[in-house]
């Protein structure tokens, strides 16, 4: 096994156990959702095993996430990186999102002196 490959199923069950959570649901809850079984669950969850591309946009339709956010967090590509933070900065509420964006401002302005 290549070690992208397990990277990536390392992290995609993160995402989908960060997500299932997010939502209050149970690996049955999910899986009962996407028609399969919560063991099956809990496999793409423990990185045992990848998705098929089929199950997995079915996984993220039932999260509410997109397959982006499931997948990109194991890329190391510049712009998946900067997806993810700005997915994170938009979820916030609108004044904790102007701090934010106020506050990574300052931060790449002083890196970049």
């Amino acid at each position: 096994m290549k070690a992208g490959e397990k990277q990536l199923r390392e992290q995609l069950g993160r995402e989908l156990r960060k997500a299932r959570l997010a939502r209050g649901l149970t690996q049955a809850d999910v899986a009962e959702r996407v028609d399969t079984d919560p063991e099956t669950i809990s496999r793409f969850e423990r990185g045992a095993t990848l998705p098929s591309l089929t199950r997995l946009l079915d996984l993220a339709e039932a999260l509410h996430v997109t397959v982006g956010s499931l997948v990109g967090a194991a890329s190391s590509r510049t712009t998946d990186e900067l997806d993810d933070v700005l997915r994170s900065v938009t979820a916030l509420p609108l004044k904790e999102r102007k701090l934010a964006t106020a506050l990574l401002r300052a931060v790449v302005e002083t890196l970049a002196t």
